[in-house]
């Protein structure tokens, strides 16, 4: 077994606060096996970066509570379920709203 102080550590490039203020330094978190070299948080950040250049869609993969988070963040009105609608059908009413809208 690999011992702990053999791990990958993550290389990204961070400010540190300090004592003596903010020092330029490398995140050196833990990089777990199959995060390409990164830590947890800086490796969520790659793959959001990924997706943003690559203009991947990524709403059909939302649940009704992401969507309806997305609403919110970008201060809309959420919409209402209609009476007898189903959820899936909401569900894809307020994700085709946030592609085209949102």
């Amino acid at each position: 077994a690999k011992d702990v102080a053999d791990a990958k550590k993550c290389r990204v490039q961070v400010q540190k606060e300090t004592e003596d203020g903010m020092v330029d330094g490398v995140c050196d978190e833990v990089s777990p096996n199959g995060f390409a070299g990164y830590c947890k948080i800086h490796y969520i950040e790659y793959l959001c970066g990924l997706v943003i250049k690559e203009k991947l869609e990524v709403v059909s993969l939302m649940e009704l509570g992401e969507v309806k988070a997305v609403f919110t963040r970008a201060g809309k009105f959420i919409p209402r379920q209609r009476p007898g609608e189903y959820e899936f059908k909401y569900l894809k009413r307020l994700a085709q709203m946030v592609e085209e809208e949102v």
